[in-house]
């Protein structure tokens, strides 16, 4: 019966019938060495010297070159000039793109790959993997050390961390799309993201945070000589300023250098001077962007800012903050959802926090609570509106102030 299906098929539906055949068998090459190692690292030492090349030259070939601009991508618009990415790649090269992101974070960041973990003079050392106990010559393990460390040479460390900020981490053109058309589901959507394998962006997220734990000290005075420059950081905020952050690169590989930071808070803490940061680049940055008309571009770098500072509260000198208060109370009125969503995550990261100084808010909190009574009214989803509650109840239990309501005194601002 298969047989004679096949024969009435027309050649374009063979031909589609084939290429789903070989991007299975293509993801199923790729997966399994994935999954092996993972569960089986110490074991699976030898032929990391095969495997290493081998998903290294995958990303190589798929992201380690930029196109020039435009990009002929499937959600190009006349003047975009975004990087191929995952999500302009064929589906078959993608999938193998995860597996290859996934194979080097796991090698990386595995404890059977470290010279403590086979420091041992013993002959052999049983070693925890997924699957339980197992018992390892030491002699195999100090070699798939020896491996590890030959193969993350320095080049190839800042060959990934290009790969990341520049090709793989920048929004793309279909990312400032859906923006465009909900910010409130665009950010949703990506919450939703965060524990997908399946995602590219989410997978090179990973990567990142296995390079900065094991390389810190050869990426971080990179990630420090990039942040020193402020120029470049407030030419990115002029253009966005300017409606232009739907059309530039520098805005998207700016916002991709800040996530990059943002996820590497804590490894970079002693290697980024974050009082200087905020004084010479992201505070005139941010005033910049707030002094601007509002424009129906997305605003990508005000959301990473405000995210970043989330990231960073804990660094936040305590002369600076009540000015800062002052500054995310005053953008509670923006309309745009996605930048609404992310200035709640970064008040209440301001707020419940152990240097957070009641007496600097008080004057702010009515004005505050007022606004996010209103902001009720932008938002549609339930965790959405829940998170605006949480809020509320947050600065009431912080500052000890009655509430004040938007509407005469009732926040029956909108239905539930």
């Amino acid at each position: 019966a298969g047989r004679i299906i096949a024969l009435k098929q027309t050649p374009q539906q063979r031909e589609c019938a084939l290429v789903a055949q070989v991007r299975k068998l293509v993801y199923r090459m790729a997966i399994i060495p994935v999954d092996v190692m993972r569960d089986f690292p110490a074991p699976f030492g030898p032929y990391l010297s095969v495997y290493l090349p081998r998903f290294f030259d995958i990303l190589s070939f798929l992201y380690s070159t930029l196109p020039p601009p435009p990009h002929p991508g499937p959600y190009a618009t006349q003047g975009s000039c975004y990087p191929s990415t995952p999500g302009t790649s064929p589906p078959m090269l993608e999938r193998s793109a995860v597996c290859a992101l996934r194979f080097i974070s796991q090698v990386i960041s595995s404890p059977s790959y470290k010279r403590d973990s086979a420091a041992m003079t013993v002959p052999s050392q049983r070693i925890i993997t997924a699957n339980g106990d197992v018992e390892v010559q030491t002699t195999a393990l100090l070699e798939a050390c020896r491996i590890v460390e030959a193969f993350f040479d320095d080049n190839r460390v800042l060959t990934l961390l290009s790969m990341l900020t520049e090709v793989l981490l920048p929004l793309r053109q279909c990312d400032l799309s859906e923006w465009s058309a909900s910010g409130e589901a665009y950010m949703l959507e990506q919450e939703c993201l965060t524990q997908d394998k399946s995602s590219p962006r989410c997978s090179a997220e990973g990567l990142l945070l296995s390079l900065m734990d094991a390389h810190v000290a050869t990426l971080a005075p990179i990630l420090a000589s990039k942040l020193n420059d402020s120029s470049g950081q407030l030419r990115a905020a002029s253009l966005e300023a300017a409606g232009q952050s739907a059309s530039s690169t520098e805005v998207v590989l700016w916002d991709s250098w800040y996530l990059v930071v943002g996820l590497s808070a804590y490894a970079l803490d002693d290697h980024v001077d974050w009082s200087k940061w905020f004084r010479t680049s992201l505070g005139p940055a941010l005033n910049l962007l707030n002094a601007a008309p509002p424009t129906p571009a997305p605003a990508v770098l005000r959301r990473r800012i405000l995210w970043l500072l989330g990231c960073w509260m804990y660094k936040m000198p305590s002369e600076i903050r009540p000015a800062l208060y002052e500054a995310l109370v005053n953008m509670l009125t923006s309309r745009d959802a996605a930048v609404l969503l992310t200035l709640l995550n970064t008040l209440k990261a301001a707020i419940d926090e152990w240097q957070f100084k009641p007496q600097a808010f008080v004057h702010l909190a009515p004005r505050a609570i007022a606004s996010l009574y209103a902001t009720l009214q932008l938002v549609a989803e339930f965790d959405s509106r829940l998170q605006v509650l949480s809020l509320i109840s947050l600065i009431v239990e912080r500052v000890a102030i009655e509430p004040v309501h938007a509407d005469n005194g009732s926040p029956e601002g909108g239905d539930m």
